[in-house]
């Protein structure tokens, strides 16, 4: 998979971003123009490779201001398989107050059971 992207208009100066793709399933390894940010395969993460969250640091020096280029390179090795998130790029010092997309297990009564 490729997908080409901007930086922000106003993005933190020399800071380094986090690219959190979310689950892959089942095997991935990931570039950014060129940059290897990593891997997550059956032999990096034997457990749970197919539904582990995958999130890589890229250097801010890795990055341009306009025509970025993000791979992805998935391998299924069981049933159905792919990119199952959405692909967010989010500088490590912002913390979003608020979740994107909700989740199945956000409950906002799990604490309380009346």
């Amino acid at each position: 998979y490729r997908l080409t992207f901007d930086l922000p208009e106003e993005p933190l100066p020399g800071r380094d971003y986090m690219f959190r793709l979310g689950v892959i399933d089942d095997e991935s390894w990931v570039w950014v123009n060129d940059h290897f940010a990593g891997e997550l395969t059956i032999k990096t993460n034997p457990v749970d490779h197919w539904s582990a969250d995958r999130s890589y640091r890229i250097p801010a020096k890795a990055l341009k201001r306009r025509g970025n280029v993000l791979t992805v390179l998935c391998n299924d090795l069981h049933l159905k398989g792919g990119i199952l998130g959405k692909p967010v790029l989010q500088s490590p010092a912002v913390r979003p107050l608020y979740a994107d997309l909700p989740r199945p297990v956000d409950d906002p009564y799990r604490y309380y059971r009346w």
